[in-house]
């Protein structure tokens, strides 16, 4: 299945001109876009620039929408079948025992303005920052448990050493379904980070063009890039608009202001029925609520979930149907583990049972229910998680959960899951579908990792059979009977697998999204629609 699909919209209809509420943001706007009419510019507005700085090691995957026309990857994720193709490597080779991954760099890359040619000097930097203790990338716990050392070991080949077996390294960890892209090792040393982590120099066909902190990043195609090695960029100008409010969103869609912007799933009829068009990427997430005090670097044995009966009863309880129809508007499916991968598809997600759940409940000694905190914030995607929490709760009611709701900021949760503050609550989360599924297991399930919400003795015990599994076809069992684990053990309260909707103009063509993190702007073709 494609991992986007593009709705048939209604007939275009008259649009009023703007209103009040975007006047401040499209004037802000307005100041970051060139005004040259020839030019073809590409208005995207995202619910948040994230960082805002530059460097990779310095943010999260959020930034990947501007970073990535800036940045390249040694492999890249193909649209259509989801198998690694290469990038700034030509082509690499896993060692026998699958513990050395040696990279065969492709010649004649060019970073911009001058800073020379790419070579695996610029690899080992990369992927050595990223290791460094204070690289705060999304990836970078993950990378650090998973890699030895790199080596330059000539120009354009370099060897990456692993702590334990992994044969698909490359796809998940340095392909652009992640956020390692390739830096330059000789503009950031001469300039330094600080100045770096403003001004980006990557080998992608577009630079920085300009950045107005809380409100745009916009990226140029550098001069003479109509003929990049692996993109041919259509569109001159990509201004990233960082408008937060979904109702403000809509309505600079309708008006014509911007031209892709994410839109939560009720909206998706408003903007069809102003004559734009809809475009879904396929399971582009996956919504769970987690479990504090599961987590073996921060236990609490205290909560009642720390039982399995509990964590059971409270997945029954939970009417995914319902959530997919009236909070998503039909655009998900129910989820039985996270991330969503092919590998999983075989596992089910727990059926509405809610007289199970209160067997289950009594079983575990908690006859009454119990009181228990959501804390929910919305996320990119996943904007409806508040909603889905507001709902589940209500279900939970039902078998005597009574369940209060507390919206805060993601980053919040970040800070307090990652430090052990959260042991007595339960929080949202949203995961994306994933290359690499170790990696998945080992930031969800290690207790070495802070962003566990379930590990103990026996998920470490089972990561490490599969890292040490060399064989593709019992490695790839390992990994199916520890998803299908964790489902028994309700690890998580595992909710929908949803897709994230995109309103777009007919300015825009044909976009290969991919669903493991949103990226490939510098790809999107000029529409003819």
């Amino acid at each position: 299945m494609k991992n986007f699909h593009i709705k048939k919209s209604v007939p275009k209809v008259l649009i009023a001109a703007g209103l009040l509420v975007m006047l401040l943001a499209v004037s802000q706007f307005s100041s970051c876009v060139t005004t040259d009419a020839s030019a073809k510019q590409l208005n995207v507005a995202l619910s948040t620039l994230a960082e805002e700085n530059f460097l990779p090691w310095n943010g999260s995957t959020v930034r990947k929408p501007y970073l990535d026309c800036i940045y390249e990857y040694i492999a890249y994720i193909d649209p259509e079948t989801s198998e690694p193709i290469p990038g700034l490597a030509e082509s690499w080779k896993y060692s026998d025992d699958g513990r050395t991954v040696t990279l065969f760099i492709r010649k004649g890359i060019q970073f911009q303005q001058g800073w020379g040619e790419f070579s695996a000097e610029d690899v080992k930097f990369s992927i050595d920052r990223m290791l460094d203790p204070s690289a705060v990338g999304g990836q970078a716990s993950a990378l650090r448990m998973a890699v030895a050392s790199v080596e330059a070991a000539e120009k354009y080949k370099a060897v990456i050493t692993l702590k334990a077996p992994d044969p698909v390294f490359v796809q998940g960890y340095l392909g652009n379904g992640v956020a390692i892209p390739m830096a330059c090792k000789k503009y950031i040393e001469e300039m330094g980070e600080d100045y770096a982590n403003d001004n980006p120099v990557g080998t992608g066909a577009y630079t920085l063009g300009g950045h107005v902190e809380g409100t745009s990043v916009s990226v140029q195609k550098v001069e003479g890039m109509d003929e990049h090695w692996r993109v041919k960029p259509e569109f001159d100008t990509i201004n990233f608009l960082a408008v937060s409010d979904e109702a403000e969103r809509v309505a600079m869609l309708k008006n014509g202001d911007i031209d892709l912007a994410p839109i939560n799933c009720s909206s998706i009829t408003e903007v069809e029925q102003a004559g734009l068009e809809t475009v879904s990427i396929y399971h582009n997430y996956t919504a769970v609520l987690r479990f504090g005090g599961t987590s073996g670097m921060y236990p609490n044995p205290d909560v009642p979930w720390a039982k399995k009966e509990v964590r059971q009863a409270l997945n029954y309880a939970v009417d995914r149907d319902k959530l997919i129809n009236e909070v998503l508007k039909g655009e998900g499916d129910p989820a039985g583990i996270d991330p969503d991968a092919n590998e999983f598809k075989d596992i089910k997600a727990y059926p509405y049972d809610p007289a199970k759940a209160k067997a289950l409940l009594a079983q575990a000694g908690y006859p009454d229910g119990f009181d228990v905190t959501i804390m929910a914030a919305a996320t990119i995607p996943g904007a409806e998680l508040p909603m889905l929490s507001e709902m589940v709760a209500a279900q939970w009611n039902e078998i005597g959960i009574r369940a209060e709701v507390k919206e805060i900021t993601n980053a919040e949760i970040r800070e307090a899951w990652t430090t052990g503050k959260y042991t007595d609550v339960i929080w949202t989360h949203r995961t994306y579908p994933c290359s690499n599924l170790v990696t998945s297991f080992l930031v969800m399930n290690s207790t070495r990792s802070p962003h566990g919400s379930f590990s103990n003795e026996d998920t470490d015990k089972r990561i490490m059979s599969i890292a040490m599994e060399t064989d593709p076809d019992l490695r790839l069992s390992k990994i199916q009977e520890m998803a299908q684990w964790l489902n028994d053990e309700g690890a998580s309260i595992y909710l929908v697998h949803g897709n994230e909707p995109y309103g777009i103009s007919s300015k825009v063509g044909n976009w290969p999204a991919i669903n493991q993190n949103v990226t490939n702007f510098d790809q999107i073709s000029f529409g003819s629609r």
